[in-house]
């Protein structure tokens, strides 16, 4: 009897002392990084197309991430080659000021992650829950979706948390990715 009474006693007394020890330690957050994540890249493409105005019509152009810089080719539009080649290099001027994670780093939307209504469901309660408060905190407007949009396999709304409706605003970047940092990416817990 006295040895079982010696034993538990002992074994407080080693849980007592391990959580003193490792239980009273601050959190650690990751340092800012420079490099904005590739799951709102979007942000900055859409903002330097939104302080780079174009005259075209109608226009066709591709965006790329290379060695972490962003840049855009006009492949269709109605602009002389010279104005082409400035509105190109307006662009990519803007975009030469941010960092860009490599696109591929990125979980985007897909099938090959989210197989399930139950894994959709998820999302939407993590969304719901986390995710929109969180963004919302940091004065980020982003997209707020219906239960529905959840369950189309042809959607990904959880890529669109971060979505900003005033582009102009001079602090836009910095907003979004604050609020990124802070509140993770919208594809938790598939995605890191």
């Amino acid at each position: 009897m006295w040895t079982g009474a010696v034993l538990v006693a002992a074994t407080a007394i080693v849980a007592i002392a391990v959580l003193a020890v490792q239980g009273s330690r601050p959190i650690v957050r990751p340092e800012r990084s420079e490099v904005i994540p590739a799951d709102i890249a979007w942000t900055v493409f859409s903002v330097c197309w939104t302080e780079t105005p174009s005259t075209a019509g109608s226009m066709a152009v591709s965006t790329e991430v290379v060695d972490e810089r962003g840049r855009v080719e006009v492949i269709e539009s109605d602009l002389t080659e010279e104005e082409t080649h400035a509105y190109e290099s307006a662009i990519d001027d803007c975009l030469a000021r941010y960092r860009i994670e490599d696109p591929n780093a990125a979980v985007f939307a897909g099938g090959e992650y989210v197989d399930t209504p139950a894994e959709r469901m998820l999302l939407a309660d993590i969304g719901w829950r986390w995710m929109l408060p969180c963004v919302a905190e940091h004065g980020v407007d982003g997209y707020v979706p219906k239960p529905s949009d959840y369950l189309s396999e042809s959607q990904a709304p959880w890529m669109n948390y971060y979505a900003v409706a005033d582009l102009g605003r001079p602090d836009v970047v910095d907003t979004v990715l604050a609020a990124r940092l802070d509140c993770g990416p919208g594809a938790q817990p598939y995605a890191g």
